[in-house]
């Protein structure tokens, strides 16, 4: 993953722990036995979800700070919270967006132009991760 320039090298290694921490957990739920019938996908598309929203928590605390310092003004926080959350997206999808016999799920959460599609993002805010 890449980070903002003046991001600090102790809250990227934050960042990275909970994403490697979240990976374990969306492998191991990954790794449940179930068809993709009978809503599977679904239920590996929240797994997916909370591994990406896991980390960006943990982003936004980070960046929560700097703003907090004055290092970074708010509306930085803002946009390079929503750049990280998009990263992210992007990244689990390509990394994690399979079951375990191969087959993608999380096909349609980026648009062409390489933003999340609108009902992802409606999906992330409605979750117990974002609120």
């Amino acid at each position: 993953m890449q980070y903002p320039q003046d991001f600090p090298p102790e809250s990227c290694s934050r960042v990275t722990a909970e994403r490697l921490r979240a990976g374990k957990d969306f492998d191991h739920a990954r790794e449940k036995p179930l068809p993709m019938e009978y809503g599977a996908k679904r239920d590996l598309e929240a797994e997916l979800r909370k591994y990406i929203l896991r980390q960006f928590a943990v982003f936004v605390g980070e960046a929560g700070k700097l703003g907090s310092q004055g290092i970074w003004p708010v509306d930085q926080v803002e946009q390079e919270c929503l750049e990280f959350l998009r990263l992210a997206t992007i990244d689990a999808r390509y990394s994690k967006g399979f079951d375990t016999s191969g087959r993608a799920f999380a096909q349609g959460w980026i648009g062409s132009w390489g933003s999340i599609e609108s009902s992802v993002m409606r999906e992330f805010e409605r979750s117990d991760e974002w609120r």
